[in-house]
């Protein structure tokens, strides 16, 4: 039986995250260690203190967001690897995860993936410092509909489908204030949620650009 391995993106962090694969597996312990050697100097915080202990607020921070879900999901992929060794036949991920699915295909090590995911996070908020932006997910609406609620909160500000994960959960992405105004759309278009993420911009989204051009140098 082949298996596939897929990895989350940003808004899957909570404080806490890591504390028990960091006390109870070597080979996790090891990948913690690693990403404090590679993000030396680079943020004000130890990783390992926001990951563990928080604040909240500075976890959520792209800069640190980045690095610590990369860091959980590699400590993850190096404690459960035995279990499905040579069984593996996809890595995938969503947007940030894709660099852990990069990572546990062999693509670069973990040393050249921190620093990857270092510079990502740092370029996005960035860019998320410049632009106030956020995201929310939207329930129950199909893609037409949720082209109609983006429409309908452009007097707000800026706001387009993101992330089409099904035919009946799609992620807007854009200006907080249009992300705002959505919630009250998207319950008149018919949506059953509509739920902010945990996420500090307006990522996959236009407002982010400033950060694809200098990632891509």
């Amino acid at each position: 039986m082949s298996i596939a391995l897929v990895f989350p993106g940003q808004g899957a962090q909570y404080v806490g995250m890591g504390f028990d694969f960091s006390e109870g597996n070597e080979r996790a312990n090891a990948i913690f260690a690693a990403a404090e050697f590679g993000l030396k100097g680079k943020l004000p915080l130890r990783l390992k203190d926001v990951m563990f202990i928080g604040p909240e607020d500075e976890l959520k921070k792209t800069d640190y967001t980045q690095p610590a879900i990369f860091t959980m999901s590699c400590a993850i992929y190096e404690a459960l690897k035995d279990r499905f060794a040579g069984k593996v036949a996809y890595t995938a991920g969503h947007s940030l995860g894709e660099y852990s699915a990069l990572y546990a295909a062999g693509a670069f090590s973990f040393e050249e993936g921190i620093k990857l995911v270092s510079r990502r996070g740092a370029l996005m908020q960035e860019a998320s410092n410049r632009i106030k932006g956020s995201m929310a997910a939207v329930l129950g609406l199909d893609y037409e509909k949720v082209r109609e609620l983006c429409d309908k909160a452009s007097g707000a500000g800026y706001l387009t489908a993101a992330n089409i994960n099904s035919p009946g959960q799609i992620v807007v992405s854009g200006d907080d204030s249009a992300v705002n105004a959505g919630e009250a759309i998207a319950k008149e278009l018919g949506a059953k949620r509509y739920i902010k993420l945990a996420v500090a911009g307006a990522f996959h989204s236009k407002l982010m650009q400033s950060a694809a051009d200098a990632l891509k140098a």
